[in-house]
């Protein structure tokens, strides 16, 4: 979670007590803009594929083909 302070830079909170503080911030009668900004997790299927597929060859430059391969 982040919020924009008064410099215009993006501040991380993660607990209450720097919720509290980010909302101290507001003006009386003002907002606070919450930003969601959702962790990255690397999974498998970010991991690049180098299989080598063996016997096929690529019909445009004959060399071989690597990675997924769509039949």
């Amino acid at each position: 979670l982040q919020y924009t302070d008064e410099d215009n830079d993006r501040i991380t909170f993660s607990s209450d007590n720097e919720l509290r503080s980010a909302l101290s911030a507001v003006p009386l009668g003002g907002t606070l803009k919450v930003y969601v900004k959702p962790k990255v997790k690397k999974s498998e299927e970010a991991t690049p594929n180098t299989t080598v597929h063996t016997g096929i060859a690529c019909d445009g430059c004959q060399g071989s083909v690597v990675g997924n391969r769509y039949k």
